[in-house]
């Protein structure tokens, strides 16, 4: 038997078999051609088809906006006649194969930009290196496929892998993908978050793979907790499957829970919404089970396209949503373009850092005519629903009150076409900065809601970005800083009377939970998938004791410390642990004889 740790990534547990990922680059030969003209024509060949490739993943009905974003770069690359005429001319003047000249432009591209110490840069050499990858394969591959299985998983598969792209994860057939364990990456990694939406337990970051692992083993993935068995014993499979049996009892009895609100054991209702976002999820929107949109996504309208969308265009989507959720609310995000999310059409400039650089309200504000257009199509939807208006990367108070300005002018304008519009509609604006947080008092005086952005608040806040794996034991949840700042923001909008809400995968954190509520948030908005456990775990909270430990809580000098405490509290207060037994808990048996 072996047993490995790692960090748990996306939630689950499963029973499969080893499937190793090939690990490492490809071994490229130096091999002679006669026919140069030829070797360029398979070339053409293959990187069309790996175009084509790419375009019909971007058209696929799941996909996530930050692996939207990174397609989008592969694709940039594919387009990049510079890069493949090097290519092309290694090809003529040494006569040599296509997949030895693919190998020499991407050692040139890397050995340049590593010199230059650029983190952007080397991201870019990451993609370079998986179109060399796919393009490499698909002219060495006899049956002509890019990515490794490419729908020949075997049945129950767990992929053990170095490391896997986005595309890599979106290849597989999630049918037989049982779960994903990695060498190598971070919990907040863009194939984590495709892994989570795909409901495939992952772990990452679980070290070398040792010796004697191979296809075909039994093995046992408990991504809750980061632990993977192989070859486990007749005691610990009857065990573990038996963990699985309870888990599936939770997951049921949290689904009887999606279509009932959220309200503690002493009376207070906390709104819990869903993110949304991408194109073919809006008709997955299901107003019975949620209080409304928390955040909606606004970018994928300006993505995978050639020409900015129309106002119309906008118009429809918008209202089209408004509809289906009736009174309940949906919260638009203006545009949030940038850092990691780049769109051609826009000529964008080329950054050093481009998380803070150019993106979000400040590309608003410095094309008003973008953005105008945009508030319009919001402001003519908000008549057909409960349409609110939020600002993203706010950092000063001036750069609100232009946003302001400016949707006031958007508001005039349809006024002298006559058409209507909601002429209170609410405006807030995400709390994701120390410059915002620690301004949070000025801000609240001119909006009607604040929402607090975990996934770029903390990263701000830690100064650590949360897809490097070196770096990424800084990007916590329970960091003290974090959680201090979020408690100056809520206080803040306690004293304006506005509400807050928390969106981000921090949201949605079972431990997390009753801190949040403790804290006075109004709403929480979360992936579809953890309503049901979101509102039972808010079903069994009492606030009203929870707000009696917060001095203790927040004298933590330790995130450790902070953790601990947090446990000592659902201690307290029998708080069911739904990651370990929960036939320990008292409501667990209630509940099910009840329901």
């Amino acid at each position: 038997m072996i047993q490995m740790q790692g960090m748990p990534a996306a939630p689950g547990c499963a029973v499969g078999q080893v499937l190793l990922f090939p690990k490492g680059p490809i071994s490229i030969s130096k091999q002679a051609v006669d026919e140069p003209k030829l070797e360029i024509k398979q070339l053409d060949f293959a990187r069309n088809a790996c175009l084509k490739f790419l375009e019909r993943l971007l058209g696929q009905k799941q996909r996530d906006e930050d692996v939207v974003g990174i397609l989008e770069a592969y694709l940039e690359i594919l387009h990049d006649d510079v890069f493949f005429s090097k290519i092309k001319k290694t090809i003529r003047d040494e006569f040599v194969c296509a997949p030895w000249a693919i190998e020499q432009a991407r050692a040139d591209v890397a050995a340049a930009f590593a010199a230059l110490d650029d983190d952007y840069l080397r991201e870019r050499v990451a993609d370079i290196n998986y179109i060399c990858n796919c393009i490499i394969t698909y002219l060495l591959s006899g049956s002509k496929r890019f990515a490794f299985p490419q729908g020949k998983l075997v049945k129950d598969a767990v992929v053990f892998a170095e490391d896997l792209s986005p595309v890599d994860t979106m290849n597989f057939d999630s049918r037989q993908l049982k779960a994903i364990v990695t060498e190598r990456g971070g919990t907040t990694s863009h194939t984590v978050i495709l892994a989570k939406s795909l409901g495939i337990p992952a772990i990452v970051a679980i070290g070398p793979f040792p010796d004697g692992l191979e296809n075909g083993q039994q093995v046992l993935v408990d991504a809750d907790r980061g632990c993977v068995t192989v070859d486990p014993d007749i005691s610990t499979l009857q065990n573990f499957e038996k963990q699985m049996k309870l888990n599936d009892s939770w997951k049921r009895m949290f689904a009887l829970y999606e279509t009932s609100p959220a309200i503690t054991r002493d009376g207070l209702e906390i709104r819990v919404c869903v993110n949304a976002g991408e194109g073919n999820s809006l008709d997955e929107v299901d107003s019975r089970c949620c209080d409304g949109v928390g955040l909606f996504r606004t970018e994928f309208l300006y993505m995978d396209r050639t020409t900015y969308p129309t106002e119309e265009e906008q118009f429809e989507v918008y209202r089209r949503l408004a509809q289906r959720l009736g009174q309940k609310e949906l919260v638009i995000r203006t545009l949030d373009i940038g850092g990691d999310k780049r769109v051609d059409y826009m000529c964008l400039p080329e950054e050093a850092n481009p998380f803070l650089g150019l993106r979000a309200i400040r590309l608003c504000l410095a094309r008003k005519d973008m953005f105008k257009t945009q508030l319009r199509a919001i402001l003519r939807a908000s008549c057909f629903g409960n349409v609110k208006i939020m600002f993203p990367m706010v950092v000063t108070l001036e750069e609100l009150v232009e946003a302001k300005r400016l949707l006031a002018e958007a508001q005039a304008e349809l006024e002298q076409m006559n058409i209507p519009y909601q002429r209170d509609i609410p405006v807030g604006i995400m709390i994701e900065t120390p410059a915002a947080v620690w301004i949070s008092d000025q801000l609240a005086e001119h909006v009607s809601f604040f929402s607090i952005g975990t996934n770029d608040l903390i990263q701000y806040m830690t100064a650590a970005d949360r897809l490097n794996e070196h770096v990424h034991y800084l990007y916590d949840s329970y960091n003290i800083s974090v959680l201090r700042a979020m408690k100056l923001v809520c206080d803040q909008a306690a004293s304006a009377g506005i509400d807050v809400s928390i969106c981000g995968e921090a949201a949605a954190i079972p431990q997390l939970i009753p801190l949040w509520c403790a804290l006075g948030v109004n709403k929480l908005s979360l992936a579809p998938s953890l309503l049901g456990q979101t509102k039972y775990i808010i079903s069994q909270l009492t606030v009203s004791e929870l707000r009696n430990e917060m001095s203790n809580l927040f004298g933590s000098r330790t995130i450790s410390e902070m953790k601990s405490n947090l446990e000592r509290l659902f201690s307290a207060i029998e708080f069911p642990r739904i990651l370990n037994d929960p036939t320990q808990s008292k409501e667990f048996s209630r509940d099910c004889q009840i329901r």
